[in-house]
């Protein structure tokens, strides 16, 4: 498991017209292709990687945040902060966003990465 100090939020983003781009940010979530030409906020816990993945689409461009660091139980404690903070925030997906969330909700210090 890894300490707290290592929590890390990274993010990608691409139009959905980049076909190459789109297919290396939803590599793990390949599923959810056909439906990024529509508003949608997605959620994904990826059990092997010990990641939370939130993919988040206008219908022109997507987001891919991705969360590592955290276990999968303080994840599940915050899936319904991040849903009403992202509401509030009119599903404006930015790793900002994700990053002041964890910080508020388990007081950790979090990494963005470039």
């Amino acid at each position: 498991m890894q300490s707290r100090s290592e929590t890390r939020v990274t993010s990608l983003s691409a139009a959905i017209s980049d076909t190459f781009e789109t297919a290396r940010l939803l590599a793990d979530v390949p599923q959810i292709r056909d439906k990024l030409a529509e508003r949608l906020l997605f959620q994904h816990w990826d059990e092997p990687t010990q990641r939370a993945i939130w993919i988040a689409s206008d219908g022109s461009h997507v987001r891919r945040v991705t969360v590592t660091g955290l276990s999968v139980l303080e994840m599940a404690d915050m899936w319904v902060s991040f849903n009403e903070r992202l509401s509030r925030a009119k599903f404006n997906l930015s790793p900002q966003l994700v990053r002041e969330i964890i910080e508020a909700e388990i007081d950790v210090s979090v990494t963005l990465v470039n």
